[in-house]
């Protein structure tokens, strides 16, 4: 049925719209027994990906965090052709749950910020110490989700066209992906001090310590983390300034919030 109709496989069908860009659109399947799918149509071609249509990567990606214990949607199925091309659909579960910079502009409670907050960057850590890194990694593609045998709520991982995959991630590639990460967050005006603060020192504890790492703790670390805390604080603190300038050099950036006085110009 999704392959017959490669214009709009889905005209006719009970399918609400969630996105419609310049290279996807995303519905809300209803189906007869009641369940719900995600359907992503990919708009346009990817020459990248030769031999490999962009639906069937994707799939392969959903997969692939999920046998890493990264939370993301789980793929269903993709359809495509197998020289690629624009049409490619990729089903996967819907996730009961709202994007990160919705669920922050709500105000939620200071005990579920912090959850979030800490496991947001031990996600993030996870996927980079599996070698994998996401150069689309902003707010809106976080979903703040419940359920899962879980009563807190905790950071989902959507829309993996961005997602690279290799044996190791490099230092300036984990620094970009953490700089994308916050100037989208200040780009929704969402962002605190404490957040970025409390993430920076979640994403830097050491493995198989069971709490956000403490800038001076005897028993994840040492006094000497933090001066590590205070160099990455300052690398993307520079990085996003420099980053924010640019947005607001761009036609229609009259919504971004203004500079902050004192704020760093372009990196050195």
């Amino acid at each position: 049925f999704l392959a017959a109709r490669p214009d709009d496989p889905l005209a006719g069908a009970d399918a609400a719209i969630l996105k419609d860009g310049r290279t996807s659109t995303v519905r809300l399947l209803r189906l007869d027994d009641g369940r719900s799918l995600v359907v992503k149509r990919h708009n346009r071609a990817d020459e990248r990906l030769p031999g490999l249509s962009r639906s069937m990567a994707a799939f392969r990606k959903g997969h692939a965090l999920l046998t890493r214990g990264i939370a993301t949607a789980r793929p269903v199925a993709a359809v495509g052709r197998r020289h690629g091309g624009e049409g490619t659909l990729l089903l996967t579960e819907p996730v009961a749950g709202e994007p990160l910079t919705e669920w922050l502009q709500r105000g939620p409670a200071p005990a579920e910020r912090r959850h979030v907050t800490w496991e947001l960057a031990r996600l993030v850590r996870r996927l980079h110490d599996a070698g994998l890194s996401h150069r689309d990694l902003k707010a809106p593609n976080i979903l703040v989700a419940r359920g899962g045998g879980q009563d807190r709520p905790r950071p989902v991982l959507v829309d993996l066209d961005g997602l690279r995959m290799g044996r190791r991630v490099a230092l300036r590639r984990r620094v970009q992906n953490l700089m994308r990460l916050s100037v989208s967050l200040d780009e929704f005006g969402v962002a605190r001090r404490t957040d970025r603060l409390r993430f920076l020192r979640a994403y830097l504890g050491r493995r198989g310590c069971p709490r956000a790492i403490a800038t001076a703790s005897r028993r994840c670390g040492s006094v000497r983390e933090a001066h590590r805390v205070r160099r990455w604080w300052k690398r993307l603190a520079r990085l996003s300034a420099w980053k924010m300038e640019r947005l607001r050099r761009k036609p229609g950036a009259a919504d971004l919030p203004p500079r902050r006085p004192g704020e760093p110009g372009r990196p050195s």
